[in-house]
């Protein structure tokens, strides 16, 4: 029972500022991981299959990359000028990603 439970206070928080992308798993993380908008190429959503593509929910690697995802199969992808690339889960992927591009076109 108490497993499960657990789940229940996952939180993955993003935010988007004008200096990057913002990510924490609360309450494990204490802080956020930064992803740097100077060094973001693109974003584009995308559908994702989390068991099959990466593992499951949670901070997992898969053979796509990284992946951020506490629930749901919608997310935004980070492509960053190095080659890598993060998936961020989120209910809300148009709304992120209209905030990523905003910051990726500049002020």
């Amino acid at each position: 029972i108490g497993f499960p439970l657990i789940f229940v206070f996952f939180r993955l928080r993003t935010e988007v500022r004008p200096d990057g992308v913002y990510l924490k798993f609360a309450p494990v993380q204490r802080s956020y991981k930064i992803f740097p908008a100077a060094e973001i190429e693109r974003a584009e959503v995308e559908k994702y299959k989390p068991i099959r593509e990466y593992g499951g929910w949670g901070w997992r690697f898969g053979k796509k990359g990284k992946a951020y995802s506490i629930s749901g199969r919608r997310g935004v992808v980070l492509h960053f000028k190095d080659g890598s690339r993060i998936l961020i889960g989120t209910k809300k992927p148009h709304a992120l990603l209209q905030a990523v591009q905003n910051i990726l076109s500049g002020p």
